[in-house]
C-alpha cells in the first residue's frame, strides 16, 4: 500500500500494479513478491512474511482493482 499506491491505485512514482503482466500468472507474481526476483530494481521480496496464499490473495485483490 505504501509503495505501489492506496487501493492499489498507484501514485505515479512506482508502478501501478493493476497493469502488471505478472498478474495474468500466479507463478509469475509469486516470483516477483514472493521470491523477490526484481530486487536488483528495487522490490524485495516478501516470502519470509507472507505465505503463498497470502500472496494470491493480493494478485487477486489487484486483479479486482483492475477491473
Amino acid at each position: 500500500m505504501a509503495c505501489h499506491g492506496d487501493n492499489a491505485v498507484s501514485g505515479g512514482v512506482l508502478p501501478d500494479l493493476r497493469w502488471s503482466g505478472t498478474l495474468e500468472n500466479a507463478e509469475g507474481f509469486n516470483n516477483v513478491v514472493g521470491r523477490g526476483v526484481l530486487t536488483n530494481y528495487g522490490m524485495v521480496g516478501f516470502d519470509k512474511v507472507l505465505t503463498p496464499a497470502e500472496i494470491e490473495d493480493i494478485r487477486m485483490f489487484l486483479i479486482s482493482r483492475s477491473n
